[in-house]
């Protein structure tokens, strides 16, 4: 009960606060923004390649807004205390922009520790960095895309705007920051050109490291990553033909069964993301070289195709070494090709497994295996993990569809948007699909099963955007409209 003394106390307000709580509230504003930013990336990535994205989602990414931006126009106080936490990530379009150049730079530029140079299909965006990067003294992290291959085209092409000499300004500039950053994603055409542009040096002090490699060029992996004693996260993504990358892939760790006698690659090693064209005992092979250290891995197989050659066959696509400290698996891709790494997902290989996550690219149902392929063993799981993360794959939607099952404390749906809905909100022309004709009764019986599930998985976000969405006003709407 509030009592006279009480109410003679002076109310805190936000511009009233220590600037140690000031600053503290900032961090935690920005840690939320990163948070969001990346979720939405990670739900663009997961269904751009299957289901572009409409003109609808691309416009709710633009009103996303910036906490830590709404913080830092409060107050001139508030400015000088948020000014470290809302500018640290700068993109291409941000770099491009004047403002930037002949202000934000000259201000704020110590602040950034973030650059990402994608796509950077023109050559614009690595002069602009030319001009500023002695301006950008604390960047640790750089995001680049096959940077040489844009700025040779410029360089011989007789209708470019831009000097030679700005052109090898730009190529340094990228250089030198790749070279001072503890964080590198690159995209290449051969796994060479990573240790061409980054010294031993800058190399041995990498923590964390993207690639892709377009080719099947990478012989050199194992001589390469041994060359990265401190690194802890690594994502390597080999997007070349399916075949060839196979049979390259097979080659390699051969190689390093005959001359490394199985001995550790990566000893810092703590999260791995695989990348690779379709499924095999070959990319399994290369993720359990590191099975003794990893905590975090994740494997995204791109397709499952009836032609592909396996350089193996009669071995199973399943895990076969212990990963005795792994807690977090995440398995993506085609939902055929991760049937067998998800079977051998027992007690024995992952004592220390708290959560798993299987997110399809594509919600179906299964289909025919390669006549060639060994069967994949049963699931043998009897240990209760904290979370399974999954799609909501019942419903009248697409009935007999695959079903995960496990131990669980707890089932989450991520992303938080359920795919069948996304997919029928994203088709251009979704009358001409076979599973989106359906009739009111059946629509109605979607939603009761969408509230249902939201229900039980204690989903109360879908709750509150569905009732928001299908107002009796909204619905009359779209009555009148048909």
């Amino acid at each position: 009960m509030e009592t006279p003394d009480d109410a003679l106390q002076p109310c805190a307000q936000l511009n009233t606060l220590p600037d140690e709580l000031k600053a503290y509230i900032a961090r935690l504003c920005a840690e939320q923004d990163d948070a969001a930013r990346e979720a939405f990336a990670d739900l663009s990535r997961r269904f751009t390649a299957k289901h572009p994205l409409s003109s609808d989602i691309q416009g709710f990414k633009s009103k996303l807004k910036s906490s830590i931006g709404a913080l830092y126009g409060t107050s001139k106080r508030w400015q000088q205390i948020a000014a470290q936490y809302r500018f640290q990530h700068l993109s291409l379009k941000q770099l491009c922009d004047e403002r930037f150049r002949f202000d934000y730079a000259h201000r704020l530029g110590r602040f950034f520790v973030s650059l990402d140079l994608t796509p950077g299909s023109t050559t614009d965006g690595y002069i602009h960095l030319a001009a500023a990067a002695s301006l950008l003294p604390n960047i640790a992290r750089v995001k680049v895309a096959d940077y040489e291959q844009v700025l040779a085209l410029a360089e011989h092409h007789y209708r470019h705007s831009h000097s030679t000499y700005a052109i090898d300004s730009a190529k340094a500039a990228v250089v030198r920051l790749l070279n001072s950053a503890v964080d590198v994603s690159m995209v290449v055409g051969k796994l060479d050109q990573v240790s061409e542009r980054l010294s031993s040096t800058a190399l041995s002090r990498l923590e964390r490291l993207s690639v892709q490699v377009t080719t099947d060029s990478f012989a050199g992996l194992i001589p390469f990553l041994v060359s990265l004693p401190n690194l802890q996260f690594l994502e390597l993504r080999l997007t070349g033909d399916a075949n060839g990358t196979e049979v390259a892939l097979n080659a390699l760790l051969d190689k390093y069964f005959e001359e490394y006698d199985e001995a550790p690659v990566l000893p810092s090693l703590r999260s791995l993301k695989l990348e690779y064209p379709d499924i095999s005992n070959t990319i399994i092979c290369l993720a359990e070289l590191f099975s003794s250290t990893l905590k975090n891995l994740e494997l995204h197989i791109r397709a499952y195709q009836q032609d592909f050659q396996v350089a193996e066959p009669e071995d199973a696509a399943s895990f076969m070494a212990v990963f005795p400290v792994l807690t977090d698996l995440t398995l993506t891709g085609d939902i055929d090709a991760l049937v067998a790494p998800r079977a051998s997902v027992s007690d024995d290989l992952f004592p220390a497994l708290r959560h798993l996550s299987h997110l399809p690219s594509v919600v179906k149902r299964y289909g025919d295996r390669r006549p060639d392929e060994a069967k994949p063993p049963r699931l043998r799981r009897t240990k209760t993990i904290d979370s399974l993360s999954l799609y909501n794959l019942g419903g009248p939607l697409q009935q007999c569809d695959p079903v995960v099952t496990m131990p669980t404390n707890a089932v989450l749906t991520a992303p938080p948007l359920y795919p069948n809905l996304l997919m029928y909100a994203t088709a251009s022309r979704p009358g001409k699909h076979s599973f989106h004709e359906r009739d009111l009764g059946t629509t109605l019986e979607f939603l009761r099963d969408w509230e249902a599930r939201a229900k039980a998985q204690g989903d109360t976000a879908s709750l509150f955007r569905m009732a928001s969405a299908l107002t009796r006003v909204e619905l009359e709407r779209i009555a009148h409209k048909a």
